[in-house]
């Protein structure tokens, strides 16, 4: 079953979606983690977290000495973690609509990070915080590295300004200052300033000299693999990008990057989910907390299919990901999430700990039979989420004022469902083209999706893959396109496709802004005729900007 280590929310997150009606919410997530990272929760229990995993105000993160992390912030604000560092967020305000009144103080106990700060500095320069043992950075954005060793700290501004400040003195950096890089000996002594980048700012190992130093422990928290490096400039304008410096964990180009950077069980393959998985097997890991708890014997047998969908909050579109469902014929299909869910969003025909049912008004918006198979889809005005006694006294325990304290718990939003029998024996020759048709529904921040033309080309041959995908669609008078042409690699009838870097979301007055998401699905028919998918796309740095839904594609004929 699931560790006692885990924090409730985390782990009803992890199970799930992030709920912002919840009690504790995440201020963040991790986008790379490269060897050993975990969350040093207040209780002492160390956390592990893998690309996708939440973080939240109050918890040490901490790289082990040959592992590294990229974390996104619910503000936009992207970080690098040096290897063997200690960082905490120590109080963390963001509310969109609160522009001005929103602040972050954060404190390094050991190592090094570099951060381009987010939306809290852009609409208020003076609230963002960084506390060391040696002084005290007050950051006015928007590109600052920090490292702190054996030798003291050394602050670098490659953009923007700000101030570090101790009992000895207070030393302007950064733009319109005579410095950009500083040193600290100690809390006592004033920090120096200098005009070239200093030694520690360069000494960062790169990640193929990581793994040549040595492999990451075998029980590291995450499987994850850097990218390749970077390069960049390197004439002293702005950060080392050579194959010593720090950006050859790609930093630069980490909204680019993001979630590319999967490879489950090493192998090389991009987003690998377990092709091993069977929906129709289930177990039972823990005799005293049955399946059957949840479930009727006849529900969990009809766990058949695989489900994907979107819940519609205000501000935010949650995306399901990869569960067990059943058919939804009467448009009321069951989503359960069991163990593995927990460990990779990607059920494992195990122990059901939650499940995801209709409340309310529902109705299935189509049924299509492809290759045999029937794939159903429809909407839910709202829904009601089920936990095992197990959870829901963890979640009592550990988190005494969650609004989760009561199951069921309901979720009052719309909900947009697919379910399909996944392709038993997927293609392992050939190629094929899918589409859709008029097979989609979904909603977004402006308005209904509206004339989605989703297209794709995929390779079975060899290590599959996604060689061209093409997502369109309008919301209201918003229009949002995805397009990407690097290869996708996936595994078994499955994929998780993210496509950060290459969306772009036009509103209403033309203005182009970047935006970022993911596709998840299955494929289905007796021969992968077709796929069956959800989407969820939002506006970098503005959440509430969104559109979300699930789809239809079917192989064209040659």
């Amino acid at each position: 079953m699931h560790s006692l280590g885990k924090s409730a929310g985390v782990l009803i997150a992890l199970l799930i979606f992030s709920l912002p009606a919840w009690a504790v919410a995440p201020i963040g997530q991790v986008i790379v983690a490269s060897g050993e990272v975990v969350a040093l929760q207040a209780d002492g229990v160390a956390r592990p977290l893998q690309r996708k995993s939440d973080f939240y105000t109050g918890e040490l993160l901490k790289t082990g000495a040959n592992s590294r992390a990229q974390l996104r912030f619910i503000d936009g604000a992207l970080m690098s973690l040096r290897p063997a560092t200690e960082f905490r967020v120590d109080s963390h305000s963001f509310d969109a609509t609160a522009k001005g009144n929103n602040n972050i103080a954060a404190t390094l106990v050991k190592g090094g990070l570099r951060t381009i700060t987010g939306l809290i500095v852009k609409e208020n320069p003076s609230s963002y915080k960084l506390t060391t043992p040696l002084a005290t950075i007050g950051v006015r954005g928007t590109d600052l590295e920090v490292v702190l060793g054996d030798t003291g700290l050394t602050v670098a501004f490659w953009g923007g300004a700000g101030t570090v400040t101790n009992d000895a003195g207070t030393l302007d950096l950064g733009e319109g200052a005579d410095h950009n890089f500083a040193q600290v000996t100690s809390s006592d002594t004033p920090p120096i300033g200098q005009l070239t980048p200093p030694q520690a700012l360069l000494d960062s190992v790169a990640p193929e000299e990581e793994a040549a130093a040595g492999e990451a422990p075998e029980d590291a928290a995450s499987d994850e693999t850097a990218p390749d490096p970077a390069g960049g400039d390197t004439s002293g304008a702005g950060p080392d990008t050579t194959d010593e410096g720090f950006d050859d964990f790609a930093f630069d180009f980490a909204i680019e990057f993001n979630d590319a950077m999967a490879d489950k069980d090493g192998d090389g393959i991009i987003d690998v989910i377990d092709p091993s998985f069977n929906p129709n097997v289930t177990s039972n890991a823990n005799p005293n907390v049955p399946s059957t708890e949840l479930l009727s014997a006849d529900e969990l047998a009809s766990l058949d299919r695989i489900g994907v969908g979107v819940v519609v909050f205000p501000g935010e579109i949650g995306h399901l990901g990869l569960t067990r469902a059943s058919d939804g014929a009467g448009g009321s299909p069951l989503f359960a999430f069991d163990e593995g869910n927990i460990t990779g969003f990607i059920p494992s025909g195990g122990e059901v700990l939650a499940v995801l049912r209709r409340d309310g008004e529902g109705s299935v918006i189509d049924t299509e039979v492809i290759g045999g198979n029937a794939v159903v889809w429809g909407s839910w005005a709202g829904a009601v989420l089920h936990l095992d006694s197990s959870t829901l006294a963890l979640i009592e325990a550990e988190e005494p004022d969650s609004l989760i304290d009561t199951a069921p718990f309901p979720i009052n939003h719309p909900v947009y469902w697919i379910t399909a029998i996944p392709t038993a024996n997927i293609l392992t020759t050939g190629t094929g083209t899918y589409s859709t048709t008029t097979s989609f529904a979904g909603t977004g921040s402006d308005g209904a999706a509206d004339d989605l033309i989703f297209e794709a080309d995929v390779s079975f041959s060899g290590e599959r893959s996604f060689t061209y995908i093409s997502l369109k669609m309008l919301s209201g008078d918003d229009s949002w396109d995805v397009g990407r042409d690097p290869t996708w690699n996936f595994t078994g009838a499955f994929f998780d496709i993210p496509v950060t870097g290459f969306v772009t979301h036009l509103d209403h007055t033309h203005d182009a802004h970047a935006a970022s998401g993911d596709i998840t699905g299955t494929f289905t028919g007796l021969a992968a005729e077709g796929l069956a998918a959800s989407f969820a796309l939002e506006e970098d740095g503005f959440p509430e900007v969104n559109v979300g839904g699930v789809f239809v594609a079917e192989i064209t004929p040659p």
